[in-house]
């Protein structure tokens, strides 16, 4: 255990004072509730912190634990309602509500180990109306980030929202050899194989497939095929949906494992949700309100940096949850040492 949870760098200051902010986590109200110094959490605000120490550690732990290791990634929305000026600040749709509303997105990469998510990477995505010339797809963004990390990946299993299922990126992970879990749209079309892995029949949507209708009481039923030029498996996943109707949801992986298997490794994705609703609950992510990108993005990477710590001490010390260890150390207005 002391080997996995070795040292890391203790809390700054900017990170003390989002623990002991119990209200808006900007610069004034910390300073308030903390008692450090306004001018001197602005002046932290300014530095991106060092990402790299923590980075060495997750890597050390992963090669610790003899279990599957998956890269989980995903894309969040902040609001910025009344940033007139703030670089990248459009008129986005928010997830949470499906409303269109002023705000940035954000590409997240992260280690997903054990059922807990651990951001690495995270890069802003500039809408084509701003960037011009210099756009760049959230697609394009999250492979230019794998690239970065892809030595770490070797024999892991990246987890992705169907988003980030096109032809590109399913041709960089293929030409790459890594694995990969995503969600499928259902007006994709494929073309079945037969035992000899050549190609049958004509194209049909993924809704339409007849072999990936449910029979009797399944969960999950899988097929080989070929989408474009490379060979896929596909899941249908039946469940229940919110208004108690039956429902199917499609994944893609090049991962040869049976459909429950694949449904298992797709459900992995759901710890970078309850990933981005502690940080913006609890950890202000949306509440600074700089107005310039530079200090928005390095608030943000504090917030990230302070997460990773939080979970580590949380597990290192058995806590239940995470949450249940920021209300201890906002109760007690004391920090830990690693």
């Amino acid at each position: 255990e002391k080997e996995i949870f070795a040292v890391l760098p203790n809390l700054n200051d900017y990170e003390k004072a989002i623990i002991d902010t119990s209200g808006k986590k900007n610069c004034s109200q910390m300073s308030k509730e903390s008692g450090i110094s306004q001018y001197e959490l602005q002046k932290l605000l300014t530095a991106f912190p060092d990402f790299d120490k923590y980075k060495e550690e997750l890597f050390k732990i992963k090669s610790l634990l003899n279990i599957t290791i998956f890269w989980a990634a995903d894309d969040t929305f902040s609001p910025r309602k009344y940033s007139e000026v703030l670089e990248s600040n459009w008129l986005l749709r928010d997830g949470a509500d499906n409303c269109y509303k002023k705000g940035i997105s954000i590409v997240v990469l992260g280690i997903v180990i054990n059922e807990y998510f651990f951001p690495i990477a995270f890069e802003n995505w500039v809408p084509k109306a701003l960037a011009g010339d210099n756009y760049r797809s959230k697609v394009e963004i999250l492979i230019e980030m794998i690239e970065k990390f892809k030595h770490e990946m070797k024999n892991a299993i990246i987890i992705a929202d169907g988003l980030y299922a096109t032809r590109q990126m399913l041709k960089y992970l293929v030409d790459s050899g890594l694995l990969f879990v995503m969600r499928f749209a259902s007006n994709r079309s494929i073309q079945l194989l037969d035992r000899n892995n050549e190609a049958i029949g004509k194209k049909v949507a993924v809704s339409k497939c007849q072999q990936l209708k449910k029979e009797r009481n399944m969960l999950a039923k899988g097929i080989k095929c070929l989408w474009h030029e490379y060979e896929v498996f596909i899941t249908a996943d039946f469940f229940i949906n919110r208004r108690n109707e039956p429902d199917v949801k499609y994944i893609i992986s090049n991962c040869n494992v049976t459909p429950k298997e694949h449904v298992n490794m797709y459900k992995c994705r759901w710890v970078i949700e309850n990933f981005f609703k502690f940080c913006k609950q609890s950890l202000g992510f949306n509440d600074n309100r700089s107005h310039t990108l530079k200090n928005l993005l390095n608030h943000i990477a504090h917030v990230f940096s302070l997460y990773i710590k939080l979970q580590l001490h949380a597990l290192k010390n058995r806590f239940f949850t995470i949450y249940q260890l920021l209300d201890l150390l906002r109760y007690k207005k004391s920090y830990f040492v690693f």
